[in-house]
């Protein structure tokens, strides 16, 4: 099963940056590293598409909702 994971650093500086509150968690980054971010994940899944695959991300269990609420966006 093809899958792709984040450097150590990145998931430390993500999971870091992740808030919580009622409705749920959040990643917290500054603007211009949040569409850094999102620039490399679309390069990922575009990769993925290319080869009739849907795309994974492996994460930590902590990091995982606010990740995949930050991309859903």
């Amino acid at each position: 099963l093809p899958l792709a994971s984040l450097s150590p650093q990145l998931e430390r500086v993500l999971a870091d940056a992740v808030q919580q509150t009622d409705e749920g968690s959040f990643l917290a980054l500054e603007p211009a590293y949040a569409q850094l971010l999102i620039s490399k994940l679309n390069k990922i899944a575009e990769r993925f598409n290319e080869m009739g695959q849907t795309p994974l991300l492996l994460t930590s269990g902590h990091l995982r909702p606010a990740l995949a609420h930050f991309v859903d966006r």
